[in-house]
């Protein structure tokens, strides 16, 4: 498994194929992603091999929004199964790479632990003081995207995802973000006394 190799190719086709107006889901969330992932599997104990192959699912993950804003992941998973093997990644890998990319669907459960970590790296903004300011380039690049929402409705979705669809699922992720998520719900709540 040419992991490195992969890693090199994939972040490549990122920057340079990922549609400029991404101003949300573009290589900057993909590191994100990649970095956070990264911290908690570390802090998980999660072993290097593994660890790895939860990496390249980070990296592969919003690459289907090279060809379409909707239904990107099954196009991510199908990007997977035809550049990985060049890589020498085996089926039983690239099998759990691909689940791991099908859990962030949205409404879906992560099962496995790697799954639980995809999914708190994946919202890990959530829990921090940059929280605002990224969730801004999520509207502003739903706007791009012809998905435009008033202030108001906005705030009330994501409050609504926020406190009632989401929660962290690794001791690594609730032991580092939920405090900061409550606040930044609460900042939300009286964001939206001021719109009122």
């Amino acid at each position: 498994m040419k992991y490195s190799a992969a890693k090199t190719y994939i972040l490549r086709m990122l920057k340079r194929e990922l549609p400029s107006n991404l101003h949300y889901h573009g290589l900057h969330h993909t590191w994100d992603v990649y970095n956070s992932a990264k911290l908690i599997a570390l802090n998980e104990g999660i072993p290097e091999q593994e660890s790895k192959l939860l990496l390249t699912a980070t990296l592969f993950h919003d690459t289907g929004y090279i060809k379409s804003y909707l239904d990107n992941e099954s196009i991510a998973i199908d990007l997977v199964k035809e550049i990985l093997p060049s890589f020498g990644f085996k089926k039983s890998g690239i099998s759990l790479i691909c689940s791991i990319i099908e859990s962030t669907i949205p409404d879906r459960v992560p099962q496995t632990m790697l799954e639980k970590i995809m999914s708190d790296a994946d919202h890990d903004y959530f829990g921090r003081s940059d929280y605002h300011l990224i969730a801004d380039s999520f509207k502003r690049e739903l706007v791009e995207y012809n998905i435009a929402m008033s202030d108001k409705i906005w705030i009330e979705k994501q409050l609504d995802y926020l406190e009632n669809r989401h929660r962290f699922l690794t001791e690594t992720s609730i032991g580092m973000r939920v405090k900061r998520k409550k606040k930044n719900i609460l900042e939300l709540k009286e964001k939206l006394l001021e719109l009122q």
